[in-house]
């Protein structure tokens, strides 16, 4: 099973992680600017990694907050989207169904 988490709840550390047969990789933001919007290309990293390809992840799961507006903005967003392209579920929801963030 590989797991794909998604958490962009605070700017200022936003954190790719994926579980690959009970390994972790993680990669975290390393530009001082626009950290959420980084996301993509941290998810890509943790993939060459883990050496599987996006289409084999399994599992989507997303922070949904409380947090940044802009960075749980942008991740809802991404594990959303890549829900959709890939048919794979988000936090265990069906297929379609969007994730909202929570911004308490």
């Amino acid at each position: 099973m590989n797991k794909l988490v998604i958490d962009t709840r605070d700017n200022k550390n936003v954190v790719a992680r994926l579980f690959v047969d009970k390994v972790e990789y993680i990669s975290t933001s390393e530009s001082e600017t626009k950290r959420p919007e980084s996301i993509l290309l941290l998810v890509e990293k943790v993939c060459r990694e883990a050496k599987i390809s996006i289409h084999d992840i399994d599992e989507i799961n997303v922070e949904e907050g409380p947090g940044s507006y802009t960075g749980l903005k942008v991740g809802v967003s991404v594990a959303n989207a890549l829900s959709f392209s890939l048919q794979k579920k988000v936090n265990g929801r069906p297929l379609g169904e969007l994730v909202e963030p929570r911004y308490e």
